[in-house]
């Protein structure tokens, strides 16, 4: 048999429906199989173009509903009215408190003047400056003085809330207060701005720059105040008695000439008291005896 000729006849032969063996059958398969395939994957595909798009539902955040709007409005509304009933009844309370303030204060001023009449004329400036809120307890004892007619025309001027203040200052720190009237007459004539050569001022003359430490000390800062110069003097005098024992003339020798000078001219050579205390002690004697008469 000659299977060189057969062959080409067996694999060559026309498909009638009928398989053409295994090379035929395979091509067969893989036909169909690409067929198959490329029939799902158009499927797919279409499947997906033919399904609508599902549309996003937008959503609206809760604070920017009208429903959040209203209830943070209502909320401010609430906190603002609350703020504005807190400020009324601050507002009252401080009323109330000025008004009690008040009452108390023009109680105690009614209450005062049923007790003292101490100064109740309106003074001029400074003697304006120094509260007169006088207690029956500061005024004890006290008696006013008249100055000298002959002071008087010269300018001078001792009015009673002055006197009063003196009294207790003197009465205080334990100084005598005859002399300390006498020590006014005597420096300056009841003159409180009387400025003398050397920068001394006021009532009792007080040199400022030789009590600088002693004006601090007191909170006096003006010596043409009557009040602030005549601290500042009793508070000096005092500790001049007490620096000699309680000697008035040597205290009032030292207030003139200054602890040196007065031993120096006066103390190493045996004296006592110069011109000027010796002065100031005769003044004393008859305002002493003035204020006796007073009070009889």
């Amino acid at each position: 048999m000659d299977l060189k000729g057969d062959i080409p006849k067996r694999c060559l032969r026309r498909i009638s429906g009928k398989p053409t063996g295994r090379i035929g059958r395979f091509a067969a398969c893989s036909i169909l199989t690409g067929v198959v395939a490329v029939s799902v994957i158009s499927i797919g595909t279409g499947t997906d173009e033919a399904a609508p798009a599902q549309e996003t539902e937008a959503i609206t955040p809760y604070y920017m509903t009208q429903e959040y709007q209203d209830m943070k409005r209502q909320e401010q509304e609430e906190a603002q009215a609350e703020a504005e009933a807190l400020r009324r009844s601050i507002e009252e309370y401080q009323a109330e408190q000025e008004r009690k303030a008040e009452e108390e204060f023009k109680a105690m001023q009614d209450e005062l003047h049923e007790t003292v009449d101490v100064g109740a004329k309106e003074e001029p400036y400074p003697f304006n400056t120094m509260s007169q809120d006088w207690g029956a307890d500061d005024i004890e004892g006290f008696v006013f003085y008249e100055i000298p007619k002959e002071y008087e025309n010269e300018g001078g001027y001792f009015p009673e809330v002055m006197q009063v203040y003196l009294w207790c200052v003197c009465r205080d720190m334990g100084m005598d207060y005859p002399t300390a009237v006498a020590m006014i007459e005597q420096e300056s004539g009841y003159q409180y701005d009387e400025i003398g050569k050397a920068s001394d001022s006021g009532y009792f003359q007080v040199v400022p720059k030789y009590h600088k430490e002693r004006m601090k000390r007191l909170n006096a800062t003006d010596m043409l105040n009557p009040y602030q110069n005549s601290l500042v003097a009793i508070d000096y005098m005092v500790e001049l008695l007490d620096k000699y024992d309680g000697n008035m003339k040597k205290a009032l020798t030292a207030y003139n000439y200054g602890p040196d000078g007065a031993y120096k001219y006066f103390f190493s050579a045996g004296v006592d008291a110069n011109a000027y205390a010796k002065s100031v002690l005769k003044k004393v004697d008859r305002i002493r005896r003035e204020l006796n008469a007073a009070k009889d």
